[in-house]
C-alpha cells in the first residue's frame, strides 16, 4: 500500500523518530505502469514553463527559445506575454532561453521567471491576465471545465521582483548573483523560486539556491536568498508545495559521484525538515497529484544522448526493512521533460524538450534548420 510522502513525514515525527531516522533510506525501483499519453501541441521551440490558471484551467507554456508566454487555445500556441531576451545560459548552455518557470500567484496574476537576460541581472516578472472573453463577472468558473475563450494578451506588467544580489568578493562591487528562474511556486503572497548562479569575476562562489519575495501588486520587491544547498556538487531545481504548505524540493546531482535528494523545508522559517537520498540525479519538476495527493517526479536523464532517456516516476513513501523508504516507481519514459503540472481532473500536463537532442560534442551546435522538437503532452491513467 503506497503513502504519501509527505503524511509519512508528519506521523514519523509524531512517533517520535529523529531526523537521522527519518533520512536514513533504501531506495526501491519498479518497473513502469501503463498509462496514456497524447501529444496536445508539437512544435514548440524549447518549452521549460508550465502553468494552469486557476479556476478557468486554461493552459500556459513558457516557450523559452522563442522568448515568449503562450497560451494554448483549441490544440495551438497563441502568444499572450512576448518580448523577453533569449541567450544561451548555464542551465542548457547549447540552448538559447529566456522564460522559464510559470506560476500563478492568484487567478489574474502569473509569475514568469527569467533566464538570458542582457545584463545578467534576471528578474521574476508579475503580469496580470485578462480574463476570458466568456468568464461571469464574479470570475468563477462553476463548470471547473476549460475555458473555450481565445488567447489574451498581458494587460499590465505588475511588478518585478529581483534581481537577487549576493555579497560581493572585497573591493569589487555587488552583481546580480542569482539566475535562471526555473521552477517558481507561490503561496499566500510568497513567492519562491529555484536558481541557477550567474557566473562572473564580481560574484562568490555559489550553487544557486532558492530566492524569496513577498509580492504586492503594482510595487517592486527585492528578491531575498531564502536557501542554498549544503553541498555545491548539488543544484536546486525541482520544487512544489505539499498538501500541508512544505516547501518540497528536488536537487539535482551534478557530478558522476552524488546523487540527487528530496527536501522537505518549512516555508516560514527555512528549516530543513527531512532529506531522503534518490537514485533519480536529474529532478526538474515535481507536482502532487490533486485527488490521491501521491507526489509524481521528472527526471531529466542522459542530456548527451538523442534518445528519449527522461522518465516520469512516482515518489512512494514506504517502509522497507523498518526503515523509511521512497519507492520510485517509473511511469513512462519521456524526451528531456522540462515541466509539469496537473489539472482539475488528475490528469498531467507535461512539456518536453523532444528528440532534436544536445549536440554530441559540447562545441556543436544544434542544426537551426530542423523545426522545434518541443511538445505539450497530457497523461491520463495515472495510479
Amino acid at each position: 500500500m503506497t503513502r504519501r510522502i509527505d503524511t509519512a513525514i508528519r506521523n514519523a515525527f509524531k512517533c517520535g523518530l529523529t531526523l537521522a531516522a527519518v533520512v536514513s533510506l533504501s531506495v526501491v525501483t519498479l518497473r513502469c505502469y501503463a498509462v496514456e499519453s497524447a501529444v496536445i501541441v508539437a512544435g514548440l521551440d524549447t518549452p521549460c514553463g508550465l502553468a494552469i490558471r486557476p479556476d478557468w484551467f486554461q493552459i500556459y507554456v513558457a516557450e523559452s527559445g522563442a522568448g515568449r508566454v503562450v497560451q494554448i487555445d483549441n490544440g495551438q500556441p497563441r502568444e499572450c506575454i512576448g518580448g523577453f531576451s533569449v541567450a544561451k545560459t548555464a542551465w542548457l548552455p547549447e540552448r538559447p532561453v529566456g522564460p522559464l518557470g510559470l506560476c500563478f500567484v492568484a487567478r489574474d496574476h502569473l509569475a514568469v521567471g527569467q533566464a538570458g537576460a542582457d545584463n545578467h541581472e534576471e528578474v521574476l516578472s508579475i503580469f496580470e491576465m485578462e480574463r476570458p472573453s466568456n468568464a461571469p463577472s464574479d470570475g468563477n468558473n462553476p463548470t471547473n471545465k476549460p475555458s473555450d475563450a481565445p488567447a489574451k494578451r498581458v494587460t499590465d506588467n505588475m511588478g518585478v521582483l529581483g534581481p537577487v544580489e549576493l555579497p560581493s568578493i572585497k573591493g569589487k562591487p555587488k552583481v546580480a548573483a542569482w539566475g535562471d528562474f526555473w521552477s517558481v511556486v507561490a503561496e499566500d503572497g510568497c513567492l519562491y523560486a529555484t536558481s541557477q548562479p550567474i557566473r562572473s569575476e564580481n560574484t562568490p562562489a555559489s550553487s544557486g539556491g532558492i530566492a524569496f519575495a513577498r509580492f504586492r501588486a503594482g510595487k517592486n520587491a527585492p528578491l531575498a536568498t531564502f536557501l542554498k544547498p549544503e553541498k555545491f556538487s548539488q543544484q536546486m531545481a525541482a520544487m512544489t508545495l505539499s498538501p500541508e504548505g512544505h516547501l518540497v524540493v528536488g536537487t539535482m546531482a551534478m557530478n558522476s559521484t552524488d546523487t540527487g535528494s528530496l527536501i522537505f523545508y518549512n516555508t516560514r522559517t527555512g528549516k530543513q525538515l527531512s532529506q531522503f537520498s534518490l537514485a533519480i540525479k536529474g529532478l526538474v519538476a515535481l507536482a502532487f497529484h490533486p485527488e490521491n495527493h501521491l507526489l509524481y517526479g521528472l527526471n531529466w536523464g542522459d542530456s548527451a544522448t538523442e534518445k528519449a532517456s527522461g522518465m516520469l516516476y512516482r515518489l512512494d513513501s514506504k517502509f522497507v526493512d523498518g526503515r523509511q523508504s521512497i519507492v520510485e516507481v517509473p511511469v513512462t519514459a519521456l524526451a528531456r521533460p522540462t515541466a509539469m503540472a496537473f489539472g482539475a481532473g488528475g490528469e498531467l500536463f507535461v512539456t518536453v524538450l523532444g528528440d532534436r537532442s544536445n549536440p554530441k560534442k559540447a562545441d556543436e551546435e544544434i542544426n537551426s534548420d530542423a523545426p522545434p522538437a518541443g511538445a505539450l503532452l497530457r497523461i491520463t491513467d495515472l495510479k
